[in-house]
């Protein structure tokens, strides 16, 4: 465990029209257009007898690299 305070963490995986859960970039013929990361956070609560408060950080990481797989780039033109 490297940060405790971290009780959850989500990956999520845009492919130019919508988000999945799973990628694979032999399936997929390449890296998704961009990766979304959503990691909970434990925080103690204030005061003795609070308790512990969770916070979401979301961050989204463009993968300009990515390219449509070869049929649907040839299906659209």
């Amino acid at each position: 465990i490297v940060a405790p305070e971290v009780t959850g963490l989500e990956f999520r995986y845009f492919d130019g029209v919508e988000w999945a859960t799973e990628w694979d970039s032999t399936t997929m013929q390449g890296l998704p257009f961009a990766v979304e990361v959503t990691f909970t956070v434990s925080h103690a609560g204030y005061g003795k007898q609070s308790p512990a408060v969770d916070t979401k950080q979301r961050i989204v990481v463009s993968l300009p690299a990515a390219t449509l797989p070869q049929e649907a780039a040839t299906e659209e033109e």
